[in-house]
């Protein structure tokens, strides 16, 4: 073929051909994202415990019982705590959440399982192990109030919160201070 002697539109036609025929190669043949198939967890005889990110320090979301499978990620996540599975909860008021669970617990992980659904897509809570907060703000008559503070989780269920400010005015200003830790029942 010599594409010298070809003018514009006859050149233009076969490029148009030839993406045409690659795109229904890959829409045909190589395109497998609706048969692909997710990943189901079966839990063992003990219970297992869902956490709200890939560590024993996030919060733990539910315990699941004996023999109950999951939608799961085949891709393992790496915590400071270790590996875990990601896995797609149901709750019964039908809400959806992503948790996490050890791959030491007793659990089995079914690859490529055609009923189960893919959670890639289901996107992770923000997650953090601290938090900072500041704050600025002007009053009536010249008053200004600044605030910051500090959050740590450092177990799950349980946080530290240490936080500072203070009042100033023309004449005279004030500080405040405090701390929190929450108290478990």
């Amino acid at each position: 073929m010599n594409w010298q002697h070809k003018s514009f539109f006859q050149k233009l036609g076969l490029l148009f051909g030839l993406v045409s025929g690659i795109f229904l190669v890959q829409l045909l043949f190589l395109n497998t994202a609706d048969a692909a198939a997710g990943s189901r967890l079966t839990t063992g005889d003990a219970a297992v415990t869902v956490y709200s990110g890939p560590g024993f320090r996030y919060r733990p979301i539910l315990t699941i019982t004996k023999k109950t499978e999951l939608p799961a990620s085949s891709r393992i996540y790496q915590g400071k705590d270790g590996d875990f599975y990601k896995v797609l909860i149901t709750y019964k008021t039908g809400r959806r959440a992503v948790g996490y669970i050890n791959v030491n617990s007793e659990v089995d992980l079914n690859i490529n399982d055609r009923t189960a659904e893919d959670i890639e897509a289901y996107k992770d809570l923000g997650l953090a192990e601290s938090a900072m907060q500041v704050g600025f703000h002007t009053i009536k008559n010249s008053k200004v109030f600044w605030t910051l503070g500090y959050q740590k989780y450092p177990a799950p269920s349980f946080y530290l919160k240490a936080l500072i400010g203070q009042l100033l005015s023309e004449t005279a200003s004030s500080l405040l201070a405090g701390a929190e830790a929450p108290r478990n029942r």
